[in-house]
Order: structure tokens, then C-alpha cells, then sequence
């Protein structure tokens, strides 16, 4: 190899070293290898994978950096190699110190740097050949002296005897010259033949030289076998690869190149050349033909001190000048690294594969022009597309709604130019339907280029309607969707000190709403208070403030109204009410109301709804409870559950018996009460059970019983009725404890329910009904006597019976005996 061959060799690894690339590779490396070789890590790798020693200096000579191999080739450990000097501590005496200087500064100039060296390992002394090669890099912001040093010791020692086997050979062929003189002329044909001869062995010594120099420094690892199959070659990458030396190796047989690799002998690649062997074959992932050469990967345990590794393997024959097989060479080169990052890469991909196809959300990846490339399982529930029908087309398309259109590609412009983004939009399904999302937007960037745009879509329409209630909560009563407390006291606030006079103020109070959810329920009480927010919403405009504020209180604000407007507003709610009732004979409204006015400028909010709020009162206490029940009672004639001969018949009944029986006036006062308003509790008792035709099954029965409680309830709540409430509420029990609802027997009943009882029997059976016509008087006399004991106090029976037998003037008013006329 000539002066200038080697320094090219030199340049390539003080480039490889410095991170460059030599020319020669850019246009073989695939995209893989020029991200490998562009990288720190796989640098660093190289750096230490070398077969030379390499030192990197700053430009005053000190040591910066070393590779493994100049650990490796001087002895020593990082700590002391970065300690010593390469002038003092690295160089034997023997070398021209003086010309160091020299050399150094030429490097330093920009020229390269080629001799031979004599090198000393500093822990024991010894000194070997090395070729060193100097160059000048500029690495991270800085120039540095690279040297790679090669040791030449072998090859040196090689030449040398080279050189004196030459000498020897020279001196013979002279002593062969002399002798042969006299045979110059019978020999001459024969002299020629030998030179021949011998340029031929000297030419073939020099190819096999050149061969195992280049097989020597070659980065992948190789041996050479010949035709019997014994190792002639074993390069250094093999003996580090394998841990095993050229000199263990050379001149071995019997598949012993395989041992290093899989612990025993057997067959390698090299030994498929010219063979068809399926079997060995089938050791090795795959074997690819491609000529003569082969091609494979194999996993080897026994390397890398039996951990083992994946190898790419290479194997072609050799031939001699006859096209003959001579030999086989077997390179190989460790990829488990890349193998490591091809099956990470792998996981990855299935990993993000299976995040991507199973993730709740939507995500779809697009283009650089908002072309789809692939939805996942998310994707095609939320918006119901196939993907076969959308991929290709461009997103907003496909789910942005027309009238969002331009948000959309204003969005994706954002995101086009690298901005990641993060909004809730309103987006389109298949079917039309309109969905609130929650958006993410990142843009997909590799080797620093943007490739297309990656949007996760989450559904948040539940949760927009969620708050679009609680929205509407904080500012709504929910039962009569007026506005609530919160809102009112908002635009009181909001109305407080400013420019709005005159200001009114309403508050109506919804009367009787306790009594009516105690007897009736708070079902009853809720729709009572729905019809007064109808009545209230019915006066007014659709944007005029109007709010229930309490339980049975609504309130309306009128800004700008004069005192005119605002009692207007009263009499139009007044009217309303009146109108309600007449249209809906149920359950009757009844609806105080008071106002204020303030025409100061600037109205003090609060005083003026509190005169509101006492006007109000001042109407409401005109409106007594007993007006309530007067008008509940009025509500059960209209529906025929009672009528007026009925309660005046049945006083008449009731008051003769307190007479026969001597009762005071109080008692007979009470008794009047009790005949009229026995049955109020019946206000609460479903339409459909008290006008049933048919029998009433057991849960109708007992829902009709609970009419005592209920008249019980209203009539604790009437001041008026409250002496006989405990009669309402006993006025079904018997005489034999069957009655309700609570079995009282004989004495344990008030007296005066044994008297309404026994005559609302006696009116009840003379009377006709709807399902049947009256009983003359003598039948519901006999029927008395037959319940005597049982349903009545026999006693009461007796005396009531003999009204009819002994009729007096002090009796006016009884039907004359046999027979009511009624």
C-alpha cells in the first residue's frame, strides 16, 4: 500500500471519527444508515468500534478524548489516558522529538500528517511501531487535532524479515549467478523459465498480501476458508467480535470457524456455496441467492460473552484463474442493535396502532391539506362514517356544519402552520344530528417537516346540556320556568341607583298554597303554582322581568312605568285570575297582590320592593282562610259530591237528634259544622275514584279513606274548623270497631259521629242516586235496625227512629211518618 493509499485509508476513519461521511458513502447509505451516522449515539459507537487508536487534542496538545481501542492498544484505563501527555508519556525516546513541534504546527495550518512513530505504553514500558495520522476538526464550536494510530508493529516486523529473506535470496541468487557462469549459455532457456517463475510467486505474494490487508481492515467481520475447508484468514473485527485471535484460529479444519459463534462445530453459510443443503438452510431466518454470493440472518449465542447476537451474513466463493472454487469468504456484521430498534420501532407502531383503533375518542389523521388519511373506531361512532366513505376527502367537508365553514379552515390554517390547538366546536354527524366537541389539533411533524395534522374529537354534548341546564338553573325556577330569587335580585341590584325611575315593583302571594300541600299534596300545590307563573305570563310582554322568589311569592320589576302602568298591571293580573277560574272550575286560584312606584332618580331597590311586598299583606289579610274553605266547598258542589239539600237535610237531621238528646246549644253548633264540612276532605280524592261506576278495587278503597285525614288537615288549618277536626277525621268509624281509620268501637267514637252517622245513613238511603233510586222511609229504617250494633250505636238508632214515631211542633221540619219527601 503506497504513502498516499494510506492516507486516504487515514482520512476516511478521521472522518468517520469527526462525524463526516467520505464521499464515497452518501450515495450508498440508506436513509436508515444516514440517520444512524447522523446521530450522537451511533457516533459514539463508530468512535469506539474502530480498529485504530484514537486520540482527540485540543490545539496545545492536550488529550480530550480517546477511543476503547487506544484503552485497548496502550494498557491503560480513560482516567490515566486523559492524564498523560502524548509528547512525554505516549513516546519513546528513540523518536525525533525535536520534529514533534513541526509537525504539529503544520497540523495545526490545515495539513494532514502521515509517519511512523515509535509508541510506549506508559504502566510497563514497552514501545511498539505505530503509524500515526494527524488532522485539524472543527467539532462543537471548536477546532481539535484528531490522531488515529495504527499499530504497525507486526507488519514493520513482517517487512523487516520481508526485507532480509529478500537480502538472502539476493545473496543466493548472486552465489547461483556465480556458479552457473560457466552454465550461462547450456542453462540460459532455463534461467529465463526460473525468473519467470519467480516474478509469477513474487506478483502472488504480493496479491495475497494486498488481499489479507484489505481483509484485515475490513469493518465487517470475515474469515476465509480454502477447498479443505481450514481457516486462512481471521480479520481483527472477527477476533473482537469473537474474542478468539487470528492465531487461535488460522490453519483450524472441521467447521472449527463455527465454534466462536455457536459453541460447537457445524456448517456456516460459506459452507452452502455450491450446495443445496435444506436443512442448514432452515438454521437461518432466511438465505438469499443473489449469483453466487449468499445472503442471511442468523441469531449466534455463544458472542459477546455469550449473550449472544443477531448477525447479517455474507458468503461468496473463491476462484482461481480456471473459474475453480478455491475457497469460500464469510463476512459478518452484528445487528442487534438495529434489530433492537427495528422491534422497538415495531411495538411502537402496534402500540400507537392499538391506542389509535381502541381509544374512546375520535381521531382521524389528516393530510398537509386536510385530506383524510385513516379514523379510528372513535371516529366512525361519533360521526357514523364507514371509512371507506371519507377517506380521501377533506374533513371540513365532511362534519363542519355550512355556516361554520370559514372557523374551520381558519383552524386548520392554524394548525397547517404548526400551532397546536384546543377548542370546543360544534361539528356534524351523518345523519344531520349537531354534537358540541372537545377538539385537540396537533400538527404531525417529521425530520422537522410537517406531514399532516392529527385531531382527537371527544363528545361533550351531554355534558353542554348539562351545563346549559345548570345554566339555566341559576337563572330559572324550575317549576314554572319564570326566573328564580337569584336572577330577581341580580336586576334589583342592577336596577339599584340607576337612571331608570319610574321604577314598579309587583309581589303577589299565592293564598292558601300551605293549606292546599298539606290536604292535597305538594302535586296539587306545584300545578297550582304552574297556573299562577300561566296567569302572571299571560299580563305581561315576553321580556318584562317577571320571577317566582319564594315558595307561593312571584314578583315583576317595571322599569319605567309610572304608578298607572303599574296598577294596570295589577288589575290585568286581578282579571286574569277570575278568568282562570272560570275557564278551570278545579281547584280555584286565589292571588294577592300589591305594588309600589318610585319615581326618585336614583331608587333605592330594596325599599321599594318591601312597600311592595307589605301591600300585598295588607290585601292578603282581607282574604280569610274560611273564604278558602267556602271556595273549596263550593268546588265540591260544583262537582256534585255534595249539594246543598243534602248538607241542609242532613243539619236539619242532626240537630233534632242533639234536641231528643238533650246537648247543649255548642254542641249543636258544632253538629251544624260537622254535617256541612264531614265530607271536605274529599277535594283531595282523585276524579276518576270518586265518580268510578264500578266496584273500587282494594287501592281505590283505601285512597278513598284517606278523605277523613285529609278534611282532618284542612280543618286544623281553619281557624273556623278546628273544633271539629278531630270529628272529621272519626266520622267513618263503626259502632263494632270495622270502621276507619282507626277502629274505634262503641264509646271510644265522639258522640257526634255516632249521630252523623246514623243520620247520613238515614239521607243517603231516602235519597236517589245517580246508580239507583231512593228508599221509601220504612226500608232505610229497617236497614238502620239491621246495622244497629254493627255500624251504629243501637242506641242512637232507637232515638232516631222515634223522631219519626213522636212528631211534634217541637219537631218542624221532620218528613212526616211513613215516608220522606225529599
Amino acid at each position: 500500500m503506497t504513502r498516499h493509499d494510506k492516507i486516504g485509508t487515514f482520512r476516511e476513519f478521521g472522518d468517520r471519527a469527526a462525524g463526516q461521511r467520505p464521499k464515497e458513502d452518501f450515495s450508498a447509505a440508506s436513509g436508515p444508515e444516514k440517520t444512524l451516522r447522523s446521530s450522537r449515539p451511533a457516533l459514539r459507537t463508530i468512535f469506539n468500534s474502530v480498529y485504530d487508536a484514537i486520540f482527540i487534542h485540543e490545539l496545545d496538545g492536550t488529550i480530550i478524548d480517546v477511543n476503547r481501542k487506544m484503552l485497548e492498544m496502550y494498557q491503560v484505563d480513560r482516567d490515566q489516558a486523559l492524564s498523560l501527555s502524548i509528547r512525554d508519556d505516549y513516546s519513546s525516546p528513540e523518536n525525533p522529538l525535536d520534529q514533534l513541534p513541526e509537525i504539529w504546527a503544520r497540523v495545526i495550518a490545515g495539513e494532514d500528517q502521515l509517519f511512523e512513530w515509535k509508541a510506549r505504553r506508559p504502566n510497563d514500558g514497552s514501545v511498539f511501531d505505530v503509524e500515526v495520522f494527524l488532522r485539524k476538526l472543527h467539532l462543537e464550536d471548536k477546532d481539535v487535532i484528531l490522531a488515529t494510530v495504527r499499530d504497525i508493529t507486526e507488519s514493520k516486523q513482517n517487512r523487516l524479515a520481508l526485507q532480509k529473506a529478500k537480502e538472502e535470496l539476493e545473496a543466493t541468487n548472486e552465489e547461483l549467478v556465480a556458479i552457473n557462469e560457466e552454465l550461462m549459455a547450456a542453462e540460459e532457456e532455463l534461467k529465463g523459465q526460473m525468473q519467470e517463475l519467480e516474478a509469477s510467486r513474487e506478483a502472488l505474494e504480493s496479491a495475497n498480501r494486498q488481499l489479507m490487508d484489505i481483509i484485515e481492515f475490513l469493518p465487517d467481520a470475515t474469515f476465509v476458508i480454502d477447498r479443505e475447508k481450514k481457516v486462512i484468514a481471521w480479520n481483527r473485527a472477527i477476533e473482537e467480535l469473537t474474542g478468539v485471535s487470528k492465531q487461535e484460529m488460522l490453519g483450524k479444519g472441521d467447521y472449527a470457524y463455527a465454534v466462536p459463534f455457536y459453541g460447537k462445530p457445524r456448517p456456516t453459510l460459506a459452507d452452502l456455496i455450491g450446495t443445496d443443503d435444506q436443512e442448514l438452510e432452515k438454521q437461518y431466518e432466511y438465505v438469499q441467492r443473489e449469483g453466487n454470493t449468499l445472503y442471511a440472518e442468523v441469531f449466534v449465542p455463544s458472542v459477546r460473552g455469550g449473550r449472544g447476537a443477531y448477525l447479517w451474513v455474507k458468503a461468496s466463493p473463491l476462484f482461481d484463474r480456471q473459474g475453480n472454487i478455491v475457497g469460500a469468504i464469510e463476512s459478518v456484521r452484528d445487528i442487534s442493535e438495529q434489530r433492537r430498534w427495528k422491534e422497538e420501532l415495531r411495538l411502537q407502531k402496534s402500540y400507537f396502532q392499538q391506542l389509535f383503533e381502541n381509544s374512546p375518542e375520535g381521531i382521524v389523521m389528516l393530510d398537509t391539506e386536510d385530506r383524510i388519511i385513516m379514523v379510528n373506531k372513535g371516529f366512525q361512532k361519533l360521526f357514523l362514517y364507514a371509512p371507506d366513505e371519507i377517506v380521501g376527502r377533506r374533513i371540513n367537508e365532511i362534519i363542519v356544519p355550512e355556516h361554520l365553514l370559514a372557523e374551520a379552515l381558519a383552524l386548520s390554517e392554524l394548525v397547517q402552520g404548526g400551532s397546536t390547538v384546543q377548542q370546543e366546536l360544534v361539528r356534524k354527524r351523518k345523519d344531520g344530528r349537531l354534537i358540541h366537541v372537545s377538539t385537540i389539533a396537533y400538527p404531525i411533524v417529521v425530520d422537522n417537516q410537517q406531514v399532516g395534522i392529527y385531531v382527537i374529537y371527544r363528545d361533550i354534548t351531554e355534558r353542554k346540556r348539562t351545563e346549559d341546564r345548570l345554566k339555566y338553573l341559576s337563572l330559572y325556577d324550575p317549576l314554572t320556568g319564570l326566573y328564580n330569587r337569584r336572577y330577581f335580585e341580580h336586576e334589583m341590584h342592577r336596577l339599584e341607583g340607576s337612571r331608570h325611575a319610574p321604577v314598579g315593583v309587583i309581589v303577589c302571594d299565592v293564598d292558601g298554597l300551605k293549606l292546599v300541600n298539606d290536604t292535597l299534596g305538594h302535586k296539587v300545590g306545584d300545578a297550582l303554582l304552574r297556573d299562577a307563573a300561566t296567569v302572571l305570563k299571560s299580563c305581561f310582554r315576553e321580556g318584562d322581568m317577571i320571577a317566582r322568589i319564594g315558595g307561593d311569592e312571584f314578583a315583576v320589576l317595571l322599569p319605567g312605568s309610572d304608578r298607572a302602568a303599574v296598577e294596570n298591571a295589577s288589575r290585568r293580573i286581578r282579571k286574569a285570575v277570575e278568568k282562570r277560574n272560570v275557564v278551570s272550575p278545579g281547584l280555584p286560584l286565589s292571588i294577592s297582590v300589591g305594588s309600589a312606584v318610585s319615581n326618585e332618580t336614583r331608587v333605592n331597590m330594596g325599599d321599594l320592593f318591601r312597600k311592595a311586598d307589605n301591600n300585598m299583606y295588607h290585601e292578603k289579610l282581607h282574604r280569610s282562610r274560611s273564604a278558602i274553605v267556602q271556595t273549596l266547598m263550593k268546588t265540591l258542589e260544583a262537582k256534585r259530591i255534595i249539594t246543598k239539600g243534602h248538607t241542609e237535610r242532613l243539619q236539619a237531621l242532626v240537630v233534632h237528634m242533639a234536641l231528643a238528646l238533650g246537648l247543649p246549644e255548642n254542641s249543636m253548633a258544632g253538629l251544624r259544622l260537622l254535617a256541612q264540612f264531614h265530607d271536605i276532605g274529599k277535594v283531595g280524592i282523585p276524579d276518576r275514584i270518586l265518580f268510578k261506576t264500578g266496584p273500587l278495587t282494594p287501592e281505590e278503597r283505601m285512597e278513598i279513606q284517606r278523605h277523613c285525614e285529609i278534611g282532618h288537615r284542612i280543618a286544623l288549618a281553619v281557624p273556623d274548623l278546628a273544633p271539629i277536626s278531630d270529628q272529621i277525621l272519626k266520622h267513618h268509624e263503626w259502632w263494632n270497631g270495622e270502621g276507619y281509620p282507626f277502629g274505634l268501637k262503641r264509646k271510644e267514637i265522639p258522640l257526634e259521629c255516632r249521630i252523623l252517622a246514623v243520620a247520613g245513613a238515614y239521607d243517603a238511603m231516602t235519597s236517589d242516586r245517580s246508580y239507583r233510586k231512593a228508599m221509601s222511609h220504612e226500608e232505610a229504617v229497617a236497614e238502620l235496625q239491621r246495622c244497629a250494633g254493627t255500624q251504629f250505636d243501637p242506641e242512637l238508632v232507637e232515638r232516631f227512629i222515634g223522631l219519626f214515631a213522636n212528631q211534634t211542633s217541637e219537631y218542624i221540619g221532620l218528613p212526616p211518618k211513613g215516608g220522606i219527601s225529599i
